[in-house]
């Protein structure tokens, strides 16, 4: 990855987790940018959002209606010639981690108890 892609990757990054925070709060969760991966041409950006709290469908609404609204937020936010075009995603690498550790705590308990206290 080039500097100016590492620039614009974290610079969108900082944008969106801004715009998140500004108008996506009202919701009973946590929104967080997670990554951004822009392509070498800077024409689009993938922007890897988690989130954390008990209505994820509700969210990802709220995700994908706010769009265009992001959109036009980071092109007047980013001073470029051509800004990325944003598109969002869901990570889900949150929830993968948590059902591992749920596994984990599963098993030490089936074992014999956690082992932790050994």
């Amino acid at each position: 990855m080039s500097e100016r892609t590492a620039q614009v990757n974290q610079l969108i990054k900082q944008e969106v987790g801004i715009y998140l925070q500004e108008h996506l709060s009202g919701h009973s969760g946590f929104l967080t940018v997670t990554a951004v991966e822009t392509t070498p041409d800077l024409k689009s950006a993938t922007v890897w959002y988690g989130y954390v709290g008990e209505d994820l469908a509700r969210a990802n609404r709220e995700v994908k209606r706010a769009g265009r609204a992001l959109q036009s937020h980071i092109n007047k936010r980013l001073a470029m010639k051509s800004v990325p075009r944003i598109v969002l995603k869901y990570d889900k690498s949150g929830e993968y981690a948590s059902d591992i550790s749920r596994v984990i705590d599963e098993a030490n308990s089936t074992a014999g108890g956690d082992s932790r206290t050994s």
